[in-house]
């Protein structure tokens, strides 16, 4: 082996391999942070509600788990309710009606949901909407790598 003029190698090369474990953490921290606080969110915005049991259930179906060599996000709904979820997800022909306290008040869910009118596509009155898992996570898929760099240097900056 040639000498390279460079002392301490294993004490370099274990200095480095400590820093690559840090960063990845923090990448994946990150990562999960921009899933669980952008994109969740906005699925269970865009849910059907009828008992809110659904909507209730997209947190308890969804988490980030990471090794040393991904980050997986799982975004999901339903629980023991699945085939309920599914159904809701999935046909475009079902229509959410919405919810009242009582005679010509609006539940606060409706004003939420009037500002995704382009998204729901049943008539004005109504919230909700199928694809209310896919339509937040494909929104947001081209810009995760820039979410997640803005992360990161919200924390002090990155390598």
């Amino acid at each position: 082996m040639a000498d390279t003029g460079i002392t301490n190698v294993d004490q370099c090369q274990k200095a480095l391999e400590e820093i690559a474990v840090t960063e990845w953490g923090a990448v994946c921290k990150a990562f999960e942070m921009v899933v669980l606080g952008t994109i969740m969110p906005e699925c269970m915005e865009e849910c059907p509600v009828d008992t809110g049991v659904l909507k209730a259930s997209i947190p308890l179906c969804s988490g980030v788990e990471s090794n040393s060599l991904a980050c997986t996000a799982t975004i999901g709904a339903g629980g023991a309710a699945a085939d309920y979820a599914v159904r809701q997800h999935e046909d475009l022909t079902l229509h959410h009606p919405a919810m009242t306290r009582g005679p010509g008040t609006t539940h606060s869910r409706d004003v939420v949901m009037s500002k995704f009118a382009s998204f729901v596509p049943s008539p004005a009155g109504q919230y909700g909407k199928a694809k209310f898992i896919e339509d937040p996570v494909m929104r947001h898929a081209p810009k995760m790598a820039q979410m997640i760099a803005s992360r990161l240097k919200g924390r002090g900056g990155s390598r």
